[in-house]
């Protein structure tokens, strides 16, 4: 099936005013014809839970944007919990790195483009990534590919022995 992104819902989440009017835009150029605009915390959750949302755009430079992934991926469940979210990234290593422990599902660098958040929801929409559930962590499956040449059985999903508890001494 071919990506048509006229048929997705973007939230888009963002405190400020024209963070909000560039991610609207930016997603519009993409060709999403349904865009939602969340101000704050509360705004966006409840959006997540009354509209069917296909995906949540973030720019990491509104306040709370790694706040309201934990509070995602922790504090709700089903379907919302499992909502990917697209975080546009100033292009550092550390800020990635958060993000991406933080339960995110695919980072755009900044400046943000259209090619770019188009090869993005293509991707999470065309290749969905498992959902995570541990101790430690919970969103997408943060491993892109198997590695080539790995001979050693596999650990989750599938095929993967059962789970044992060890506990820390």
């Amino acid at each position: 099936m071919p990506f048509d992104p006229t048929r997705l819902t973007l939230l888009v989440f963002d405190e400020r005013l024209d963070g909000r009017a560039a991610l609207r835009d930016l997603a519009q150029r993409a060709g999403i014809a349904s865009v939602r605009l969340a101000a704050d915390m509360p705004e966006a959750i409840a959006r997540l839970r009354d509209d069917r949302v296909d995906a949540i755009l973030i720019d990491d430079e509104a306040r709370g944007a790694l706040e309201f992934l934990h509070v995602l991926r922790w504090k709700t469940r089903g379907s919302v919990q499992e909502t990917p979210v697209l975080l546009v990234v100033t292009p550092d290593n550390a800020a990635i790195q958060a993000a991406r422990d933080a339960g995110v599902t695919e980072v755009i660098a900044r400046p943000a483009s259209v090619t770019a958040l188009r090869e993005r929801l293509e991707e999470m929409v065309l290749r969905p990534r498992r959902f995570i559930r541990t101790a430690g962590y919970v969103g997408p499956c943060r491993r892109r590919r198997k590695p080539k040449g790995l001979d050693r059985p596999e650990r989750r999903g599938a095929g993967a022995p059962e789970a044992t508890s060890r506990s820390r001494g």
